[in-house]
């Protein structure tokens, strides 16, 4: 059985993303973009006659710019601030944000080759650096060898 077409009557819906479209898209959640809105922070540009949030490609991001500029633990002061300024203004503080995160990352990498270096100590049963051992041993010395053992012994006083 077919069924006649429906047909629409009353103005298009406003455009845009439901507040849960959003939030699933960005990351966020529907509570969060709900605080944006009532602080006038990220709000939406449309709403349905029963007052549902309606987001358009602007609003989504703004949003997305505003959820960036959280994972930088920028205060939502700082990033209504930063949302305002012109162009320039803005460029210079993501440069000055970028080079935070590059030193942050830096201290990151030396503390895993440092984590990397313990664990091998650690596993090879001696706190030494291969170089080290050698130093210490003689050039005859293999620093595998401490590996092979306790793979051969295990734990046992051999």
């Amino acid at each position: 059985m077919t069924h006649p077409q429906r047909t629409r009557r009353g103005p298009d819906p406003a455009p845009g993303l439901t507040v849960g479209d959003v939030a699933g898209r960005t990351g966020t959640t529907v509570r969060t973009l709900h605080h944006w809105d009532n602080i006038a922070l990220a709000c939406p540009s449309h709403h349905t006659p029963a007052g549902y949030r309606l987001y358009n490609a602007a609003d989504i991001a703004r949003v997305q710019r505003i959820v960036i500029y959280r994972d930088l633990e920028l205060s939502l002061d700082e990033i209504r601030t930063l949302l305002e300024w012109d162009a320039d203004a803005t460029l210079r503080t993501l440069r000055e944000q970028r080079a935070a995160v590059a030193q942050a990352l830096e201290r990151q990498r030396t503390t895993l080759k440092s984590l990397e270096r313990m664990i091998d100590a650690h596993q090879n049963g001696l706190p030494l650096s291969a170089e080290e051992q050698v130093t210490i041993f003689g050039p005859n010395w293999n620093p595998q060898w401490p590996r092979e053992a306790r793979a051969r012994w295990g734990d046992s006083a051999q």
